[in-house]
């Protein structure tokens, strides 16, 4: 009998991602939410991805593939992957855009009046990630590498003796690698996006993108299928109703606008105080 997990998280987060890229070559079933109970978010805010193993919440994605049977990944290689993030801060350039492709994302293994709540409560979190952002760019002022292929020689070396980042099967690496390219794809940036997709350096990494394809057949929280072969069916965003649900909710945190600041405020520092 397959395990059912339930992890709270959205597909556009890199960690998120690799977390459920984990379970689907592991075939297990999972329920994902954008929230956890209100519980938990007391407890310890905003993370995510948030999974409860043997009866522990775990909040990092390498603990919670590890805790899935995955081999534990050496730091610095861990470090490596970080290291080609460099791009996502441009997600917030369009305000538009941003709320639309948090719109789009479809809830997933629930009732229809679950996925209506939980699509509801989902403007919360994309105004909660917008903020988040456009601090981080006030706080770091960060500006662009001259060429976002620099970030990937590293993996693109890596994988020009091995299959896969961890040998000759996936592992954390491949997990966490694979969600960071999701991320960075699930609202584009089109300098990152064509260095990532079309530079003839980075060959050996767009061989490794079409054999984690390969092996992702079905998986639903997919943002390359456009970019890499084998090439699988669309993106299945919300449907029409869904959105609109989005977007009142939008609206309904913007009429109660001190209520949902303060929402903000006590989010955020309670999921800082928990790092």
């Amino acid at each position: 009998m397959r395990d059912h997990h339930q992890i709270y998280g959205v597909d556009h987060s890199p960690w998120v991602q690799a977390v459920l890229v984990g379970l689907h070559l592991k075939a297990q079933d999972y329920d994902l939410t954008p929230l956890p109970s209100l519980r938990k978010l007391l407890h310890s805010g905003v993370r995510m991805p948030a999974l409860k193993v043997d009866g522990v919440w775990q909040t990092e994605s390498a603990d919670i593939l590890e805790k899935l049977g995955y081999a534990s990944a050496d730091p610095r290689d861990q470090a490596m992957v970080a290291a080609t993030w460099q791009g996502v801060l441009h997600r917030p350039d369009s305000l538009l855009n941003f709320f639309n492709s948090f719109a789009k994302v479809r809830m997933i293994g629930a009732s229809g009046l679950t996925r209506s709540i939980r699509q509801l409560l989902r403007p919360l979190l994309t105004i909660f990630f917008y903020v988040l952002i456009k601090l981080a760019l006030w706080r770091l002022k960060p500006t662009d590498p001259e060429n976002f292929t620099e970030q990937f020689k590293p993996i693109n070396e890596r994988l020009k003796s091995q299959a896969f980042l961890c040998g000759e099967a996936p592992g954390i690496l491949d997990c966490q690698q694979f969600g960071i390219i999701q991320c960075h794809l699930s609202i584009p940036h089109p300098p990152l996006v064509a260095a990532m997709t079309a530079d003839p350096a980075l060959k050996h990494l767009h061989a490794w993108m079409e054999r984690m394809h390969g092996l992702l057949q079905g998986y639903p929280h997919l943002y390359s299928e456009d970019y890499f072969t084998p090439h699988q069916p669309p993106y299945a965003i919300a449907s029409p109703g869904q959105r609109a649900i989005f977007w009142f909710g939008v609206a309904l945190y913007l009429l109660a606008l001190p209520l949902t600041l303060l929402a903000l405020v006590l989010l955020t520092l309670k999921t800082l105080a928990d790092r």
